[in-house]
């Protein structure tokens, strides 16, 4: 059969596909029966294959959807996460889908500085070019790409939040401990190392930026470059106290001198550490180790005065100090790219002498100079060249120039001292020169006359114009000896901390009332001392014995400068070596180098009093150490308080405070058996006001 011609053959595929209705006649004269039943059987294949292509068509289109459902979810997830990891006061309110995919419909929060995050180098490392067109200042939240959250950001986060936030988390745990604080306060304390971790517990917000922000100036959500400049710098000046003068019962009244000139100078606080009885950058324990920091940061907020840790502040230098090709900022919509630059730069940081040697030549003008010391009573000192490395230099403290010098640009200021004038000599005692030094502090001539002219090479614009300001950082070596205020600071004296104030109360004080002996032997001429450890005694017995004072009263509570243990003295009678051996090595005052075997007698005489026979045999002497020993050690609540802590100066002088302020009875020494001692003072005060609610039997007495 022949094969039929071309248009036939193409015409039943024609009608086929246009889902006409087969010609069955045509098709039986010109092909015959078995070519319509080829037909008919390619139609059916071709159905199948068109049901096919429905279906795949189908499963594509719920395949695409599902996909969309889930990037819809993951983008929820991102925007949740973002929420979760940003502080409540800069926490975004949640944004429409509809908003975040078309960027124009969607009205986005007032930007703030403080949602800043700094990563490191490897951030955008796999990019060739930043992925925005603002350079190293990514704006996840201004663009329809979803946010890029890399794994070290997260890493950064755990760290941070375990470091800072931990300790608080366990404050509020409940903890079935007897003694409330023992087992949370001091985790930290026991972790701590060359530089100590405080148990306070900053928000990471206060690392990233708030703690140079005021949340009530709305001027800080201005992003102008002027405004960078003017407000950011502003608001982030520091008075850093590198150390105090004196022990901790004097230097907890100059740390209130410190507060007031930090609010004068519109400058935010660093707490320092605390340790052997001082105050300073470079001491083992955080500054709620002797102090309630929760309790200040509530006095110092009424007052209108900003303070952070020593840690806060040293994580905010390591995220400033940081160069340019090693950390990138990426900016969650929330600043301009100018603040990287700012960022970027060192904070620039000046030696301040107060009370102290004076350091080389006088740059000021002489005859200003001359004027200032006749006038207000102070001496100016520039010296002529600025810090060339803090390491090894005797101005700073020991462990300033490892731990923060790097940190800092010490060589645009140059060490400036301020002296009060010898013509004052006691009269600086009456003579407040607080505003006086508050007035220097800000003085333009002394501050361009510390001033390096040279060596600003490279900065950047904002840099360049922040050289004509003041320091970003006023370091203070305060070795004032009296008050500088005619005013106390309002808010009061600062309180101790909860744990020792539970040490104190709850597990070393007496249960009963007690009598409280207070006895500083630094600067009593040794050849008195017997006499007033004979007057000691009859005074001690003259209290006891009257019935009115005595009553109740079986412990007799020793405290002071000396440093051998009361216990020492009742178990070696007749043997002085082991106890000459302690007073060579013991030491509870930092400036009480004389102790010698006439004080060790002088304590003989008195606890011989309490031995058989003697006139006191019917009470029983004891001391901090004493009760350490027999209570501390055997109190499950004491287990986790670092021993080491336990054994220093600052916290036992401390914890003896609180025991005599809570005595029925305390004993001092009179102006010729003592010294007159803030300790002594800050006792008699606290009884005072505890006697005025009836809390205590406030009985103070003098020997001597």
């Amino acid at each position: 059969m022949s094969a039929p011609p071309p248009s036939e053959r193409s015409f039943p595929t024609t009608t086929f596909r246009n889902r006409s209705r087969l010609n069955s006649g045509k098709l039986r004269d010109s092909e015959g029966t078995s070519t319509s039943n080829s037909l008919f059987m390619d139609t059916s294949s071709t159905r199948k294959l068109a049901w096919r292509d429905t279906r795949s068509m189908y499963l594509l289109q719920k395949g695409l959807k599902i996909k969309m459902y889930l990037s819809i979810f993951v983008i929820l997830l991102l925007v949740l996460f973002v929420m979760l990891f940003t502080s409540p006061s800069t926490r975004l309110d949640p944004v429409s889908m509809t908003g975040l995919m078309k960027n124009t419909t969607t009205k986005l929060p007032k930007p703030s500085r403080s949602s800043l995050i700094l990563l490191g180098n490897n951030e955008f490392s796999s990019y060739e070019n930043p992925p925005s067109d603002r350079g190293l200042v990514y704006n996840a939240f201004r663009t329809s790409t979803v946010p890029v959250v890399y794994r070290t950001v997260l890493e950064r986060l755990d760290r941070l939040w375990t470091l800072h936030n931990g300790p608080q988390e366990s404050l509020n745990a409940p903890k079935e401990s007897s003694i409330p604080f023992l087992e949370t306060e001091t985790e930290s304390l026991s972790s701590s190392s060359s530089l100590a971790l405080s148990s306070s517990s900053p928000k990471p917000s206060l690392l990233l930026g708030d703690i140079c922000e005021d949340d009530d100036d709305d001027s800080a959500l201005n992003f102008e470059p002027s405004n960078i400049r003017i407000h950011s710098h502003k608001q982030c000046r520091f008075l850093l106290p590198l150390r105090i003068a004196e022990q901790e019962s004097k230097a907890r009244i100059h740390l209130l001198e410190l507060i007031q000139t930090a609010k004068h100078l519109g400058r935010i606080l660093v707490l320092p550490h605390v340790g052997k009885s001082r105050l300073g950058v470079c001491f083992k324990w955080g500054f709620d180790a002797y102090y309630d920091e929760d309790e200040l940061r509530r006095v110092l907020k009424k007052h209108g005065v900003r303070a952070i840790t020593l840690e806060v502040f040293k994580t905010w230098l390591e995220s400033r100090a940081q160069s340019r090709a090693e950390s990138k900022l990426i900016d969650l919509g929330l600043g301009p790219e100018s603040t990287s630059s700012a960022v970027k730069r060192k904070p620039t940081a000046q030696l301040v002498s107060l009370g102290l040697k004076k350091l080389s030549p006088v740059l000021v003008d002489d005859h200003d100079s001359r004027k200032e010391t006749q006038t207000h009573g102070l001496i100016i000192s520039v010296d002529s060249h600025p810090v060339s490395s803090a390491v090894g230099d005797s101005r700073f403290p020991g462990c300033f120039g490892e731990r923060f010098g790097a940190l800092m640009d010490l060589r645009e200021f140059t060490p400036m001292a301020i002296n009060p004038s010898p013509a004052l000599g006691r009269a600086l005692r009456d003579h407040v020169i607080g505003a006086e030094v508050v007035a220097v502090l800000n003085r333009e001539d002394i501050r361009n006359a510390s001033r390096v002219q040279a060596g600003h090479g490279g900065l950047d614009e904002i840099a360049k114009a922040d050289a004509t300001g003041e320091p970003d950082i006023f370091m203070l070596d305060w070795g004032l000896r009296y008050p500088i205020y005619s005013h106390p600071f309002e808010g009061g004296l600062l309180s101790y901390s909860p744990l020792l104030k539970s040490l104190a109360q709850m597990v070393l004080s007496p249960q009963e009332p007690y009598l409280f002996i207070h006895w500083r032997m630094e600067g009593v001429p040794t050849e008195v001392l017997k006499d007033c450890a004979n007057d000691l005694v009859d005074t001690v017995a003259k209290m006891l014995h009257t019935p009115e004072l005595g009553d109740g009263i079986e412990k007799v509570w020793f405290a002071g400068d000396y440093a051998v243990p009361i216990g020492d003295h009742i178990a070696q009678v007749g043997s002085r070596d082991d106890i000459g051996r302690t007073m060579k090595t013991a030491r509870k005052s930092g400036t009480f180098d004389g102790l010698g075997a006439e004080h060790g007698e002088a304590v003989d005489i008195l606890v011989d009093a309490f031995r058989e026979g003697g006139e006191l045999e019917q009470w029983v002497i004891t001391d901090l150490t004493g009760e350490m020993q027999v209570r501390i050690e055997g109190h499950q609540g004491t287990s986790k308080v670092d021993p080491e802590l336990l054994k220093d100066s600052g916290v036992l002088g401390i914890l003896d405070k609180m025991i005599g302020m809570e005595a029925a009875i305390f004993i001092g020494g009179g102006r010729r058996c003592g010294r007159t001692s803030s300790f002594t003072k800050q006792v008699i005060d606290s009884r005072r006001m505890k006697d005025a609610n009836h809390i205590v039997r406030n009985v103070v007495e003098y020997f001597g």
